[in-house]
């Protein structure tokens, strides 16, 4: 090979890829192929799976503190009103807090509600 694909770049004789260092890195590890490896890693419906699987056991261990009927408020809180994780935490734990004294007083379940 003479010079880079690329540039001209003259390069030694040992150099099998055609390119200097410089653009066979572009080459390699530019944007275009990373989409495409993603792209190929999605279309495997066994390797999707696998991820899909891993990121659902992720999010659900984040917030496996709260409890199902509370979740949706929390993910409104943290998404929608972009509180942070441990501020929409102590709100939804005061929120519990709150609706055990109401239960204790009333005798009524208010996240019943919350889960409908």
């Amino acid at each position: 090979m003479n010079g880079c694909k690329t540039c001209g770049k003259p390069l030694s004789r040992v150099n099998r890829t055609g390119w200097c260092r410089q653009h066979y890195a572009a080459a390699n590890n530019g944007g275009e192929k990373w989409a495409n490896d993603n792209r190929a890693r999605w279309a495997d419906p066994a390797q999707r799976d696998r991820i899909v699987i891993g990121l659902r056991s992720a999010a659900a261990q984040r917030i496996a503190w709260c409890p199902l009927e509370y979740r949706a408020e929390y993910r409104r809180l943290t998404r929608t009103k972009h509180y942070s994780a441990a501020a929409a935490r102590s709100m939804i734990e005061a929120t519990i807090a709150q609706h055990m004294r109401a239960y204790l007083r009333t005798g009524k379940l208010q996240q019943t509600r919350l889960a409908a």
